[in-house]
């Protein structure tokens, strides 16, 4: 008994004092936190990521997200110092590849580490021998440049997984790894993945990396880099003698970036992708662009732009991006980047300027232009047509695509009103797009205004424009003569487009209906059960100048930009299509006994996509799939 009382004599105090510590440890009390706070050796101060904000389609689906990721270093002074520790095996030694054996001590010491590396990160997809050469390298880079570069970076961005954290934590918690491994060191990082199709890079944009996360390079990332930005958080923890944390607090607390909702449709933009690449290639074109417009709110639902391969043979002025220079998706927007001459699609802008200013009224017979293909101006100019149909009434003029008649009509209205009247259509002026490689166009000036200027622009030359003006700018016309302008981001549900009139609404109604002819007497142009309205362009390609073979500035007389512009329901439009293939091989479509022109070019691209983007909308299934080539093609879309 008296042995059992002096060993709890003994023991008991070691008890208390054991608990005492392990209450230290684990639950000390707050006024020694607070002591411990004050000594600035015994704080640490943490920043805390925060992610991007994802960008998303109109109905959610991700466009762009970011995940967690870490990135592999290796502190070149920790090494050094540990060299000491030598944990060198012969096994590790056995698995090395046998040409590259290290010869040294130090040397065997890198060999190890590369080896643990490669083994419990292979997702690095470097061999040990590819490590060792990486770390090698960073040395020999430190003493030539004279500096001692501390961190070597081990290969790109490693998406966190939970197998990945489970190797973190062994190489972290094990004496032998931290010995073994000593140096190597990672962060984390934010990985930004892009979900979108391959015709929605150039739109959604690229990031870089910044000193406090990722930034956007170009595109949506760029544009809306504020809003997608998050706030970094910060953490301040007391930590004891060997830095371990004993409590710690979030100053501030990490605030991920806000989402962004684009207007765009994701399955009607893989569709219009793929109606227009196949039609570039059926044409033995040099590309095409689309673009789809939700007339109501004036948001984009799809915007596609194609270059094909190079061509054979010499196709100078075909057009070209730097950025694809085999063609393909991703490159400079030419939807809103690029200008062209919009042709006969131009026509109905003019056509219903003229009826607004009450120079001419839709019923009105232009006896003045007779039956044939040429017509004499009143200053001397001759205009040439395709069709030799004369004595058409005003609303007969865009369904046979009368130059001469616009001529004539045009000539009735003074040039100032012309071109102001042209501005306000948005001509001239950028949409305010929220991308910033957004083209002007070009309007001419007044001083370059003249007779043979009134003249061109009253069938769509002599004006330059982007796919996106002429889009906005018929879309004023279906909007009952308002303008509500084009945007890509979603501005949330409670929003109100704006309604800026233009011209009247009975004016705007007269020159759809005056568009419906066109697409309901073209039998592939047709869909069963609506009345869609639509007018063709085919203008000629401009021809660059080259003084030293003796070719002047001019246009090509073979090779075209043809286009189609389409919308329905004609009554009450809703949806909109801009469709362009660029520069078609005429001569290959002659052969094939097809027409080069915008109606049987684009046209087809155009009514497809139509009749997709009516099923979108919301339009009755039963009208969206009237045509065998819908029901067909919208499988999967719906």
């Amino acid at each position: 008994m008296i042995r059992a009382g002096f060993a709890w004599v003994l023991v008991l105090p070691l008890v208390v004092a054991l608990a005492r510590h392990v209450q230290l440890v684990f639950a000390p009390p707050s006024g020694l936190l607070e002591a411990i706070a004050l000594d600035d050796d015994q704080t640490r101060s943490y920043t805390e990521a925060a992610f991007r904000g994802p960008i998303v389609d109109r109905r959610g689906r991700p466009l762009a997200i970011s995940s967690s990721g870490i990135q592999l270093f290796v502190d070149l002074v920790a090494r050094r110092e540990k060299h000491e520790y030598e944990m060198g095996t012969r096994a590790g030694r056995a698995r090395f590849p046998e040409k590259v054996k290290p010869v040294t001590e130090q040397n065997l010491q890198l060999m190890d580490f590369a080896l643990e590396v490669a083994y419990y990160f292979p997702e690095l997809g470097m061999s040990p021998a590819e490590i060792e050469a990486t770390i090698h390298e960073a040395d020999l880079q430190n003493r030539a440049a004279g500096r001692d570069t501390r961190h070597c970076k081990l290969g790109g961005v490693l998406p966190q997984t939970p197998s990945l954290v489970d190797r973190q934590k062994i190489v972290k918690d094990s004496h032998t790894n931290n010995l073994l491994l000593a140096g190597l060191n990672w962060n984390e990082r934010e990985i930004r993945q892009a979900s979108a199709p391959q015709s929605l890079r150039s739109l959604v944009g690229k990031t870089i990396p910044a000193p406090h996360g990722l930034t956007g390079l170009y595109g949506i990332e760029a544009e809306c880099n504020a809003q997608l930005t998050g706030t970094m958080g910060q953490r301040q923890d007391v930590v004891d003698t060997r830095g371990r944390r004993l409590s710690g607090a979030a100053a501030q607390p990490a605030i991920d970036g806000r989402t962004v909702t684009m207007t765009l449709d994701l399955d009607l933009q893989e569709y219009a992708t793929t109606q227009l690449q196949e039609a570039v290639a059926s044409c033995h074109a040099a590309g095409g662009r689309l673009m789809v417009l939700d007339v109501a709110t004036g948001g984009l639902l799809s915007m596609v732009d194609v270059l094909a391969p190079p061509r054979e043979g010499d196709w100078p002025d075909a057009p070209t991006d730097a950025a694809r220079e085999e063609g393909g998706l991703v490159g400079r927007p030419r939807c809103i980047s690029d200008v062209f001459e919009p042709g006969s699609t131009f026509k109905p802008i003019v056509w219903a300027i003229a009826v607004e200013e009450g120079v001419v009224q839709p019923s009105e017979l232009i006896d003045a232009v007779p039956p044939g293909k040429e017509w004499l101006t009143s200053y001397g100019r001759r205009i040439r047509d395709v069709s030799g149909r004369g004595n058409l009434k005003w609303d007969e003029v865009l369904r046979y695509s009368k130059n001469a008649c616009m001529a004539h009509v045009a000539d009735r209205l003074s040039t100032t009103t012309l071109r102001d009247r042209l501005l306000a259509f948005g001509f001239g002026e950028r949409t305010h797009l929220e991308l910033s490689a957004e083209a002007r166009g070009l309007v001419p000036k007044p001083r370059n205004w003249n007779h043979f200027t009134q003249t061109s622009v009253s069938f769509g030359q002599n004006i330059s424009v982007t796919a996106v003006q002429l889009l906005q700018g018929v879309s004023i016309l279906a909007s009952g003569g308002e303008l509500r302008p084009i945007h890509l981001l979603h501005p949330g549900p409670n929003f109100h487009p704006a309604h800026i009139p233009v011209i009247s609404a009975s004016t705007a109604q007269a020159a759809i209906e005056a568009m419906v002819p066109l697409v309901e007497d073209t039998k592939h142009l047709r869909i069963e059960g609506v009345r869609a309205f639509g007018k063709s362009g085919t203008a000629q390609l401009p021809r660059s100048a080259k003084p030293e073979q003796g070719i002047k500035h001019g246009m090509y007389e073979d090779r075209y930009i043809c286009s189609f512009v389409m919308g329905a329901p004609a009554q009450d439009p809703k949806v909109l299509v801009l469709c362009t293939i660029d520069d078609p091989d005429r001569y290959a479509l002659e052969r094939e006994n097809r027409r080069h022109t915008g109606s049987y070019t684009a046209g087809p691209v155009a009514k497809k996509v139509v009749e997709a983007a009516l099923g979108r909308l919301g339009v009755p299934q039963e009208i969206a799939n009237a045509s065998n080539d819908a029901s067909v093609g919208m499988n999967g879309i719906n």
